[in-house]
């Protein structure tokens, strides 16, 4: 199965609507991926960080949301 990584910001209430609106089209458009959703993981700082690396790196596609 081919990983996802969705990064982007989620801190306010704007953020984090586009980036459960970016997973609803995810979701709703193919659903072969297997998702990892970083805002749905427990915020450890040292621990966190290093299995983002290694989640990226395992990745098929990353996509990641960005303000200007």
């Amino acid at each position: 199965m081919r990983k996802l990584y969705l990064a982007g910001p989620w801190f306010t209430k704007t953020e984090s609507d586009i980036y459960d609106k970016a997973l609803d089209i995810i979701y709703k458009t193919d659903s072969k991926y297997e998702c990892y959703i970083p805002k749905f993981h427990k915020y450890i700082p040292k621990k966190t960080f290093g299995f983002n690396v290694k989640s990226i790196k395992k990745c098929n596609v990353l996509v990641a949301l960005i303000d200007k």
